[in-house]
This record gives structure tokens, sequence and C-alpha cells, in this order.
């Protein structure tokens, strides 16, 4: 056997700062033998890291991989961290209980981004006005502005908005 990490992720793929989210991790047995571990966990494990802040092991297991075959990892739910790019890292087999051909190659990253989510605010005005501009993308928790302005012989009346969490 030889167990080397093909793909890690998050879900959700952009987690939120502070939002929950959980890391994934595709593991192939490149080897031309199943991958059976012999030591006392008896099981395939993968670990979890953000850059070198060990997350902890996944929350299931495995106690085979077939020859070229693949098996999902999944880390238990987590804390994001504030808003950056992150590198995360898998990694297989990190006690060594699988004898493989090959014992440096089963480490798998990938650049994670932590961030906000931006919405589309869009604009309109009914007979008798403008606003401008049409639409503003803003980021959750900032905040935006509109210039609402009535044409000649109208009176601004009222200005209204339906926003998901608020108008």
């Amino acid at each position: 056997p030889d167990l080397i990490v093909t793909r890690v992720w998050t879900v959700p793929e952009n987690p939120i700062p502070g939002g929950s989210y959980k890391v994934w991790c595709t593991v192939k047995n490149q080897g031309a033998a199943t991958a059976n571990p012999s030591g006392i966990d008896q099981w395939i494990n993968c670990r979890f890291y953000i850059g070198n802040t060990d997350l902890g092991k996944e929350e299931q297991w495995c106690t085979t991989i077939q020859a070229n075959g693949t098996y999902d990892f999944c880390s238990g739910e987590k804390t994001a961290p504030s808003a950056a790019t992150y590198t995360f890292k898998a990694v297989v087999d990190d006690q060594g209980d699988v004898g493989e051909s090959y014992e440096n190659n089963n480490e798998g990253t990938a650049s994670i981004v932590i961030k906000y989510p931006t919405y589309t605010v869009l604009a309109t005005a009914g007979t008798g006005g403008s606003v401008t501009p049409s639409s503003r993308t803003v980021t959750h928790g900032d905040r935006t502005t509109f210039t609402v302005s009535p044409s000649t012989h109208y009176v601004r009346n009222s200005v209204s908005g339906d926003a998901s969490g608020g108008s």
C-alpha cells in the first residue's frame, strides 16, 4: 500500500469567521496491495491542521482501503478563525499503523479562504424619483448608502427596503 491525500476541502467551501465548518480529505491507496493497519488502533486515521495548529483526528475512520481505492475522511465540527487565507493540511496514517511502500507522501494541503459573504443590494425608485447607484456590493456586517432624489414637483415621502436580515 501507499496512502496519499489527493484533495483537502472544507464544508462550507468558504467558512464564515466564527461559523462552523468541517474539513474533508480524500485519501487514495496508490499502492498495489490493500492498506490494512497493523498497529494497536487497527484503523486508518487522518489528522487535520490549520497551518501548524492541530485540529484533531477525523470523526469517522476506516479499517482498509483497497489498492487504487479511495476514502473520504471528515473532521469533527470546528469553529472558523478570523477572516484570512489559511493553509489546511490533512495527514493520513500519522501514527504509522499502515506499512507503506513510501511513508513520506502522506500529506495534502489546500488554501482555504475564511471570509464574510458579500451581497448585491439593488435599489429602484417609483414614479417621480431616482435612486443612485442602482446597485452596490456590500460585505456582511458592513453598511452602504444610496442617494434618493425626488424629481421636480415631487417630494420624497418615504424610503423602505426589504432585505434578508434587515432593511
